[in-house]
């Protein structure tokens, strides 16, 4: 794919086209030319195994002066960060929720539990889980200004973007259960993450991982596409992507415009493409995105259309 430079609010940010990265692929057809924002970044699929991706993709130190410089600005909240802001409170309610499923296998007396939160946001899983749980949980986060409001609240919350060579002496092969939401479609590798992310944790420890559901974008593309998003997950490329790191997923749900996954982590290296992945049926989802595309549109230009609505819902739910 070739380079191509952005400009966005006078900073410039280069993007570099790139090898599959989970099947080292080298050849896309383009899916989506646009993102949120009218940016103009092709999404595509990688032929070989029907990943859907960014490329080209953000190089490192243009993702990074996204985050430091454009991030708040591109994904602004309305209100400061308090716990009676709706931002927060909204990320209590997913908290809550995301707590319940992992109850199911863990727990809430079981000691020791050791959690660690990759992608911490505003520390609401956290706070959930001292409040309901005997767990221990610390975190990761790159946001400054939610690594301040975690700490207030009294959080273990370390400030920095997750590195697989900084885990810290006290988490490293300690983990008994690794979460992360909505945080791997953020990376440039997710099996780097993913390899990171076996050295925190035991043979047989729990990998919590929620990402947004291609299937189920929930409004435009043009909206659900977005920097710093490099790639969009359906759930056979997220149970893919687990499979060929060593995870082995137990339970997965499609909830709204995401889905979940637990998985266990076997400790076993990394395996082939050809041992673990179920190819994705690309046509089919082409098909189901454009179908979706064209309903929303008419959506908005007839928005009163009682019968529009039900039959964006029954096809959303299909």
């Amino acid at each position: 794919m070739p380079p191509v430079t952005l400009r966005l609010d006078g900073i410039e940010l280069k993007a570099i086209g790139t090898d599959c990265d989970f099947c080292g692929g080298e050849e896309f057809s383009l899916f989506w030319d646009r993102m949120r924002h009218r940016i103009e970044l092709p999404t595509v699929f990688c032929n070989t195994c029907g990943l859907c991706q960014t490329n080209p993709e953000l190089t490192v130190d243009s993702t990074k002066t996204f985050y430091t410089s454009l991030y708040n600005k591109y994904h602004k909240r309305k209100e400061p960060l308090s716990p009676e802001s709706e931002y927060v409170r909204r990320s209590r309610r997913l908290a809550e929720a995301r707590l319940e499923t992992l109850a199911n296998f863990v727990p809430r007396d079981q000691t020791p539990v050791l959690v660690y939160e990759v992608g911490a946001g505003v520390g609401q899983f956290q706070e959930v889980c001292r409040a309901q749980t005997k767990w221990q949980v610390q975190g990761v986060e790159p946001g400054e200004e939610q690594v301040a409001y975690c700490r207030s609240r009294g959080l273990d919350v370390k400030h920095g973007f997750f590195d697989e060579g900084d885990l810290g002496d006290k988490v490293a092969g300690a983990a008994d259960v690794v979460v992360s939401f909505h945080v791997l479609e953020h990376f440039l590798s997710p099996s780097l993450f993913l390899r990171g992310v076996s050295k925190l944790l035991r043979r047989g420890s729990i990998l919590f991982v929620e990402v947004p559901n291609l299937l189920h974008p929930g409004g435009s593309l043009n909206s659900f596409l977005q920097l710093p998003h490099n790639y969009a997950f359906t759930p056979t490329t997220i149970c893919n992507y687990l499979r060929k790191n060593g995870f082995t997923p137990f339970f997965l749900q499609e909830k709204g415009p995401n889905v979940a996954t637990l998985s266990r982590y076997s400790g076993a290296p990394p395996v082939t493409l050809e041992g673990c992945a179920v190819l994705e049926d690309v046509d089919a989802v082409r098909k189901r995105l454009r179908a979706l595309e064209h309903l929303f549109g008419l959506s908005r230009l007839l928005p009163r259309l009682p019968l529009l609505g039900k039959v964006r819902g029954a096809l959303e739910s299909a």
